[in-house]
């Protein structure tokens, strides 16, 4: 029941898919004398409210009230528990079964079809298209365009009409490269949809995309028809624009290989449009163990079965960490173009299923791999101050060569083989080394330079120029071992920062070792430093088991950073972000609205995930109450039948 207590202005209201700003006093009624209870408020905000008409996204009266309403409309709306919370309600604030009274104000609204809401651009659906996908952020999407004046341009020669492009562009979204307008339209586009944009003023200027429109516009409108062509998805892989994946061929199905998992690929890798310097065909491999370029392994995880991609890897995901093993050619600074093709894959069992063995078999695995060759790795030890090393097979010209080169050993820099002959030489020896395949590249022939094979007997003409011992374990101070545990966990977080999880979590609990029993006889000021890192530790393997998705450990050892440090706001947050995924939404609660207490400095991240649990419990209700209404539909529920009546007082 709708009462006008204002009257509006104009004579439209707003449309399904409009964007309306209303502000609103909601209150239950209450039996006289009792004064009725306002249970919500944007005027107590001083902010009004915001949605999208006719989505769902408010109670159903709300949709229907709102769209009879005029701009400036002031209006009492009476709404029967069925328009409303229904009979479960909305507890706590709405009871069950609650008749709720609006006082609503409709403040103005933005049009779907008025793009920005200044009439500066107007939208017209001409095809909406087929299918259901949308192109999303980065894709290179294939356009259509037909450029034409809708209104003359005063005084000069351009008349109404006159078609200034047509043809097809290509271009990729959220780079800048097309009209904003193009933009907005496009995201929301189906392929084979085609619009018409009648742009006025600003958004009539060339620009990105349309340098084919005259300087001096601004005295006319400007019609644009696109046609959604279709696109090719782009992907970030990594995030920070490192990896970046264009899908040239879709794969099948929908699964994509996960950790753990072994895969088939192909793959071409060249620097710019120059030939491949290195070929895999029908290369199998076990993901993030460094057998394969750190970008190439990384993007493989990303691809469904059958499916053919054009990979871009920047520096930090190449050869810029391992300059030595770039080949002949290719520097450390070179971004690498791969074709690739996920021939097929096998998935690897999830951690969470694993039994202990299983587990501590995976370690050994990764530990072995990245020993063995792999691009990072952090074991401590030895720092070999300078080292000259030829690398060659049988008497063929050497195939690498280090000259002055330092490195500590024990961290995979180097060849596996050279890194243990190097921790037998005394200073200044020079030596002659045979290495076994084992030793070399059988276990990561993708790192074998053009010309050797993962089964070639290595032979090195090295020198050890000079050297720094390490401390051993046993001998060091408690100061020093703290310090040895800072390092190893310095070391976790660059692993970590790679997407090296598993030896960035190898690194986290060596770190822990030093102080995994607690003594007493550590000073006060070093027991709580030592602590300090041991609660760091603990959630940043923490934080690699959020991102295998393996929420049991994480919860693990949140537990156990919480034990030594009760008030740690981050324990209580990553806790809670665990429990939330869990859907335990009781307790995601309070470990987010006390770390929240405990962390100010935090309130917008806190207060985001806060709003993902609340999301995330609305659905939850949605789904109960939409489970518990079908059960009982067919029973006949009186007053429950009928619109709501529009009356004006």
């Amino acid at each position: 029941l709708k009462t006008v207590l204002t009257p509006g202005s104009g004579a439209s209201h707003p449309e399904p898919g409009d964007e309306v700003i209303v502000h609103y006093t909601g209150t239950l009624p209450a039996v006289p004398p009792a004064e009725p209870t306002v249970f919500d408020s944007s005027r107590g905000r001083d902010a009004p409210f915001r949605f999208k008409l006719g989505e769902g996204a408010v109670i159903k009266g709300w949709d229907i009230a709102t769209k009879t309403m005029l701009k400036g409309e002031k209006a009492k709306v009476v709404l029967a528990p069925a328009y409303a919370y229904g009979d479960a309600g909305s507890p706590p604030k709405i009871p069950p079964g609650a008749t709720l009274e609006f006082e609503m104000e409709l403040i103005g609204w933005v049009s779907h079809k008025d793009l920005f809401g200044d009439e500066g651009v107007i939208k017209t659906v001409i095809a909406e298209g087929e299918g259901w996908e949308r192109p999303l952020d980065l894709a290179e999407v294939q356009v259509n365009v037909e450029a034409y004046a809708v209104v003359a341009r005063a005084g000069g020669n351009l008349k109404k009409g006159e078609v200034l492009f047509s043809g097809k562009q290509t271009f990729s979204l959220g780079r800048k490269e097309c009209p904003e307008a193009w933009e907005k339209v496009l995201r929301d586009m189906k392929k084979g949809a085609k619009v018409k944009l009648v742009c006025d003023g600003k958004y009539a200027k060339p620009g990105p995309g349309t340098i084919y429109v005259p300087e001096d516009m601004f005295a006319a409108k400007l019609a644009y028809e696109l046609e959604l062509v279709g696109w090719l998805k782009v992907e970030d892989v990594t995030k920070d624009g490192g990896v970046v994946k264009k899908t040239l061929t879709e794969g099948e199905g929908w699964e994509r290989p996960n950790d753990g998992a072994r895969v088939t690929i192909s793959a071409k890798l060249r620097v710019g449009d120059a030939a491949p310097f290195l070929v895999h065909e029908n290369l199998s491999f076990k993901v993030n163990t460094g057998i394969v370029l750190d970008g190439l392994d990384r993007a493989s995880q990303s691809m469904k079965k059958g499916e053919k991609s054009l990979v871009t890897v920047k520096p930090k995901y190449a050869y810029e960490l391992c300059p030595a093993l770039a080949p002949a050619g290719v520097s450390a600074n070179d971004t690498i173009l791969i074709d690739a093709e996920l021939i097929d894959f096998e998935k690897g069992k999830d951690t969470w299923s694993m039994s202990f063995e299983e587990k501590a078999e995976e370690m050994r695995v990764h530990k072995d791999v990245v020993r063995a060759g792999g691009y990072v790795c952090g074991e401590g030890g030895v720092s070999v101050g300078a080292s000259f090393a030829k690398l060659r097979v049988g008497d063929g010209a050497p195939f690498l060569v280090h000259e002055n080169f330092s490195f500590k050993v024990n961290t995979g820099i180097v060849l596996d083989g050279l890194d243990r002959a190097s921790q037998s030489m005394t200073k200044n020896e020079k030596s002659l080394v045979t290495v076994k395949p084992k030793y070399v590249y059988e276990l990561c022939p993708a790192l074998a330079p053009a010309g050797v094979t993962a089964t070639d007997t290595i032979l090195l003409d090295a020198e050890l120029i000079d050297f720094e011992k390490g401390k051993d374990t046993w001998s060091m101070s408690f100061e020093e071992e703290a310090e040895e545990m800072r390092v190893h966990k310095d070391v976790g977080n660059g692993l970590f920062k790679l997407g090296h999880l598993f030896l960035a979590m190898h690194n986290y609990e060596r770190a822990i070792a030093f102080f995994e029993y607690s003594t007493s006889e550590l000073s006060a000021e070093l027991c709580r430093d030592v602590n300090r890192l041991l609660v760091q530790c603990h959630l940043n393997i923490a934080a690699c088991y959020e991102r295998l998705h393996d929420t049991a450990n994480v919860l693990v050892h949140c537990k156990k950073a919480l034990e030594l440090d009760p008030s740690s706001g981050k324990a209580l947050f990553r806790r809670g972000s665990a429990y939330l995924t869990m859907l335990e939404f009781y307790r995601a609660e309070s470990d987010l609205k006390y770390a929240l207490r405990l962390c100010p400095e935090r309130e917008a991240v806190i207060k985001r995930k806060l709003n993902d649990l609340a999301k995330l419990r609305a659905e939850d209700d949605r789904k109960d109450k939409k489970l518990y209404h079908n059960m009982f539909a067919g029973l006949g529920q009186p007053g429950t039948d009928g619109d709501v009546e529009m009356k004006d007082a």
